[in-house]
């Protein structure tokens, strides 16, 4: 079997309309944000040419998501795949690209990782036996000290990672305010533009300057503290 075909993309997102209510990226606004961003992510993993292994809301099984990202890993494996690339539909600056850099680091390193900003991770590449279940399960899971967490369970068995440029995450309508405006072109950008455009009643911000008639969606950016930082072994 070629390396290509060792190496499968695990899709594992809720569905557009469990991620807006979860997340609220665009207050009322944000099933149409959630559905651009989950369209966008298919997109950029279909130009990948990587098989894809979608697990949606209704599809994943499990108590907690570490119990449900576990399942839905070991549906892969259980596929014949060798490797798996494990993505959600936040990380809008994920791109083809790099998801074929992840898959050629996989095939020297035992594992790959996407850091996010804010301690998270928008990728996680395993080969089969750097995957332990119970492990696995117990990482902190949608927190800021994933990445931490991670680091500790690749280091406990002695191994390798490859680490990806960081790009940010989007949970929460302040991240949401402070990436949108830095988009100026391209097919993502013409998408959210048109779903928003009632929202800013056809202003789209140029800026994170917040509208007075958008307080409810372009909110004050709190202040926190940096994420936590990958530390492996090189």
């Amino acid at each position: 079997m070629k390396p290509y075909d060792q190496t499968a993309i695990l899709f594992f997102s809720r569905t557009p309309r469990q991620e807006a209510l979860h997340k609220q990226l665009a207050g009322p606004h944000s099933y149409r944000v959630s559905k651009v961003l989950l369209q966008h992510s298919l997109r950029e993993l279909r130009k990948s040419k990587l098989p894809i292994c979608p697990c949606l809301g209704p599809q994943q099984e499990g108590d907690t998501f570490g119990e449900r990202l576990a399942n839905a890993t070991e549906a892969v494996f259980a596929q014949g795949y060798q490797q798996v690339i494990i993505v959600g539909s936040d990380s809008p600056g994920l791109n083809a690209q790099t998801l074929r850099e992840a898959q050629a680091h996989l095939e020297e390193k035992d594992a790959v990782l996407g850091p996010s900003s804010d301690g998270g991770l928008y990728l996680i590449g395993l080969k089969r036996n750097t995957y332990q279940r119970e492990q696995f399960i117990a990482l902190d899971w949608e927190t800021d000290k994933l990445q931490a967490s991670v680091a500790k369970y690749l280091g406990s068995m002695q191994t390798d990672a490859y680490l990806l440029p960081s790009l940010t995450d989007l949970d929460n309508a302040d991240n949401f305010a402070v990436w949108y405006p830095t988009l100026f072109a391209g097919r993502l950008f013409a998408e959210l533009n048109n779903s928003l455009l009632e929202i800013t009643e056809g202003q789209i911000p140029t800026s994170p300057t917040l509208a007075q008639g958008s307080q409810d969606i372009y909110r004050a950016i709190p202040r926190r503290g940096p994420p936590a930082t990958l530390r492996l072994r090189a």
